[in-house]
């Protein structure tokens, strides 16, 4: 089996990969556009949901580059992102009072959505957890 996608070569790949995990996710039934744009300075990917609509915008970053230049303990690569963002329509995270405690909470569902993508994309392609490991 191949390896998950890394970079998205052009936005038709990135649409290709977003109908094959909208299928695995049952999120088939949303109407979900992707895009390559501006994202907040340390993100890599952006969602904008609407539940009541079932319909999404995600935005990925347009400067790759930094992701794969910068200091970090995993890799980068597009396909897990994807699959992270489209985790956060099953798993809305609401919007809270800027409290300690529901920073705290808000930071603990943000990484069981990130082991989870990472869960799934291991499942796919048959990987073990040291592959996400940076080795540069």
């Amino acid at each position: 089996m191949s390896n998950p996608i890394m970079v998205f070569e052009n936005i038709n790949q990135a649409k290709e990969c977003l109908i094959e995990w909208q299928k695995r996710l049952y999120l088939d039934d949303w109407l979900i556009k992707i895009e390559f744009g501006d994202c907040d300075e340390d993100a890599l990917a952006h969602i904008n949901t609407n539940h009541d609509m079932k319909t999404a915008k995600i935005t990925f970053s347009k400067n790759v580059e930094k992701w794969q230049r910068e200091e970090t303990f995993y890799k980068y690569f597009a396909e897990k992102i994807l699959v992270h963002e489209l985790l956060h329509i099953i798993f809305d995270m609401p919007y809270f009072k800027e409290t300690v405690e529901c920073s705290d909470f808000k930071l603990q569902q943000h990484q069981k959505v990130e082991f989870m993508a990472r869960s799934l994309i291991m499942t796919k392609y048959n990987l073990n957890k040291s592959w996400f490991l940076y080795e540069p």
